[in-house]
């Protein structure tokens, strides 16, 4: 879990990683219902997983509507064994119109800028979604935020489940 501030707000992220199971269809489709935001990752070492994020944007999409995302390029610390392009990563982050990100787990390079955005989109279109009908404050979607499993620390008045998907197991990133 991730917390971040808002415009005075906590906001939780609750991150769900399917660990590279993105080919078990039947098992991600579980976890991308109540999916409220994304992570698409791919590998700079990993062209396979470039080339996947269309298939996965499409998935995620179909399964729960067009929800915050962000593309991710993690192991930016090995630029010198790079399979992609940047003008190709940013040429698909344009297609797919979502904010791009590089990163590095492993040296914790703007791994916390990608949820703080996240976070903030999320915030904005649940605020928006309140203004047009404050009856959905209600709905099946947000009771994700009185489970037992959020209560930490602080106790922070907007939860979030963030879907990652793609090159984004801790096996993978270190």
């Amino acid at each position: 879990m991730s917390c971040s501030r808002v415009n005075d707000e906590d906001v939780r992220l609750m991150l769900w990683d399917t660990a590279g199971q993105e080919e078990f269809d039947a098992i991600t489709k579980a976890y991308y219902r109540g999916a409220q935001a994304c992570v698409l990752v791919f590998s700079t070492t990993d062209r396979e997983s470039f080339e996947a994020i269309s298939s996965w944007r499409e998935k995620v999409v179909a399964e729960v509507g067009d929800i915050p995302t962000v593309l991710v390029q993690n192991k930016i610390d090995l630029l010198d064994d790079s399979c992609i392009k940047n003008e190709e990563a940013e040429a698909l982050a344009k297609k797919l119109k979502l904010r791009f990100y590089r990163t590095s787990v492993k040296e914790d390079l703007n791994v916390n800028e990608v949820f703080k955005y996240l976070a903030e989109k999320y915030l904005q279109k649940l605020k928006q979604q309140i203004a047009e009908d404050p009856e959905s404050m209600h709905s099946s979607s947000n009771k994700i935020g009185t489970s037992k499993e959020w209560k930490l620390e602080c106790e922070p008045e907007v939860k979030c489940l963030v879907l990652l998907l793609g090159f984004s197991s801790s096996a993978k990133v270190a």
